[in-house]
């Protein structure tokens, strides 16, 4: 808004110089600036549109706002008349919202937040975007796309390497396998923790051997503060959590950590959507929103976030930091297994039900491959 009153400021006051100093102000204008700037407008529609951002987990730094916000000022920039107004909310206001009746123009949203979107959001065609395959399938409902992926989360396995050092045992080279898990066992020395979310999916889905993931499956969720006290011997976290114990190691007091990506499934995908029934010259400013978010520079940006960009052009980028590169690693190397949009809650919900019934591990994680391959 202030901007939008700025740019009105500088038009009138630039009117009335013109009005009063004709001459002068033709004679030390560089009108071929000038035209070249206005052409640069793209779009017939000029004007506001509203994009709801639903928070999800698939950020470490911050919830996704604040990348959004920085990626729409570049398209406002860049077409002259338009302009973004983006509100932030979670899961249950964007329900009130749409059972009220309300719409935005863009709807950028996490996996479950919908469960049936053709009422809300258009079908796209995503065969444009360069990006995986299992990761376009995510955004399918009955075979259709309504979103198209922007971003998403990770998890990554943390070993207290000092703890681990005074049980006599040494810190494993990558994930633990039985034979390790048994050794620590022995040792009276296999203290695990769950921290964050979607942590029991991720375990269920990795690549852990049957005995490691079984271990972490029975593990009591807990905080980064109760890691952080040096009593527990290895955590599975979300990316969110680690971001934050890369904070807390700026104040020293951490104890020394090793931490090993975990495989590529992608639980706490972001997407970005257009709203049904737009009128055209509104629907070809938000594909270009969308074209723009999903852009190779605007991809990069996401790992200075802390969350893996679904573009699939930029294999060359590492992040600065080891423990983020290393999660990126595994991103690229393997084929990600992706939570259906617009079935998280039925697919998480029915994990639970089984888990609880008891069902044989290696029978459950099978089912859950299969729920996340069949897509939407």
């Amino acid at each position: 808004m202030k901007g939008r009153r700025l740019a009105l400021f500088l038009c009138a006051v630039l009117l009335l110089l013109v009005g009063i100093f004709p001459r002068a102000v033709l004679e030390n204008t560089d009108l071929d600036f000038v035209k070249s700037w206005i052409g640069k407008r793209r779009y017939e529609y000029a004007g506001e549109l509203t994009l709801w951002h639903v928070t999800g987990t698939g950020m470490g730094m911050g919830n996704g706002a604040n990348f959004l916000s920085a990626r729409t000022k570049e398209f406002e920039r860049k077409n002259f008349g338009i302009y973004f107004t983006i509100k932030v909310m979670d899961e249950k206001q964007l329900q009130e919202r749409l059972a009220a009746g309300e719409r935005p123009d863009l709807l950028s949203f996490p996996a479950g937040a919908l469960s049936d979107p053709a009422g809300v959001l258009e079908e796209l065609d995503l065969s444009g975007f360069s990006m995986d395959r299992n990761l376009k399938e995510s955004a399918e409902k009955g075979g259709r796309s309504y979103g198209v992926p922007l971003y998403f989360g990770g998890a990554v396995l943390v070993t207290n390497d000092d703890l681990i050092y005074s049980k006599d045992l040494m810190p494993p080279s990558g994930m633990p396998d039985a034979e390790w898990i048994a050794d620590a066992q022995e040792k009276g020395a296999l203290s695990l923790m769950r921290i964050g979310s979607d942590t029991e999916l991720y375990i269920a889905a990795s690549s852990l051997c049957d005995e490691a993931a079984e271990a972490f499956l029975a593990a009591s969720a807990g905080t980064l503060d109760e890691f952080l006290k040096g009593e527990t011997v290895m955590a599975v976290m979300d990316v969110k959590t680690l971001y934050a114990l890369k904070q807390r190691e700026d104040t020293g007091h951490v104890p020394g950590v090793s931490s090993y990506g975990m495989d590529s499934m992608a639980f706490t995908t972001q997407y970005l959507g257009i709203a049904k029934d737009l009128p055209d010259e509104k629907w070809q400013v938000a594909q270009g929103l969308v074209n723009h978010v999903l852009g190779e520079k605007a991809q990069k940006r996401l790992l200075d976030y802390w969350s893996f960009p679904a573009f699939s052009g930029i294999d060359d980028f590492i992040p600065e930091d080891l423990r983020m590169a290393s999660m990126w690693e595994n991103q690229r190397e393997e084929k990600p297994l992706c939570m259906p949009a617009f079935r998280k809650g039925e697919i998480a919900g029915e994990f639970a039900r089984r888990r609880e019934a008891g069902e044989e591990l290696e029978s459950l994680r099978e089912w859950l491959r299969d729920a996340c391959n069949d897509g939407g």
